[in-house]
């Protein structure tokens, strides 16, 4: 997904006219994904849909997850389990984990993860 429409920037920029919309086209796409690129995140790709996000902490220093996408808008759901034989936990938020919308990321209430 773009992080701009052609007509989002067009208007931005004052143009009035369409000579220059092939050019538009192909810059927008590419200059939208190097800034997903260089900050590491896709930004604004899931920010209307669910996004599933899977991570493996083989650590028990962990203590933050920060998140692939953004604007982190809401948890749904989030689980843990200790190992693959296990079933998974289901969290409560603000018992134990806080959301950090800000940042997006979830922070383990207890410093474990």
């Amino acid at each position: 997904m773009d992080l701009v429409t052609i007509n989002d920037y067009k208007q931005y920029k004052k143009i009035e006219h369409n000579k220059d919309d092939n050019q538009l086209g192909a810059l927008v796409p590419a200059v939208s994904q190097l800034v997903k690129t260089y900050t590491g995140n896709a930004v604004i790709d899931y920010a209307v849909a669910n996004k599933i996000e899977t991570f493996d902490i083989y650590d028990s220093l962990t203590s933050e997850l920060f998140l692939t996408e953004s604007p982190l808008t809401s948890v749904g759901l989030l689980q843990e389990r200790d190992s693959l034989a296990d079933s998974y936990t289901t969290l409560t938020e603000d018992t134990d984990y806080y959301v950090d919308k800000e940042h997006d990321r979830i922070y383990r209430v207890n410093g474990i993860s």
